[in-house]
């Protein structure tokens, strides 16, 4: 919950081994199941995958997912109908 415990956390074995894994999974002919399994979009990083970076084509559809979220949330948050 720190930056001191973001890095540490970053930079552990266990992180570094899981992002290796998943930039492995980006760069096979399933990368629509690891979008999947996320719940992203693979239109959303298209363009990055195009160009073989499967870890911007990644990050592109989660900021994409988090943009749609947090629209939606706006939109649920003005129309609650609650009378306010």
């Amino acid at each position: 919950r720190t930056p001191q415990g973001l890095v540490e956390s970053v930079s552990s074995p266990e992180f570094q081994g899981a992002l290796a894994t998943l930039s492995a999974a980006l760069q096979t002919n399933n990368f629509n199941s690891v979008f999947a399994n996320f719940g992203l979009d693979p239109a959303d990083g298209a363009e990055h995958m195009a160009r073989g970076d499967g870890i911007a084509a990644f990050l592109h559809a989660l900021e994409a997912r988090a943009r749609r979220k947090d629209r939606d949330d706006g939109d649920d948050a003005e129309g609650d109908g609650d009378g306010d």
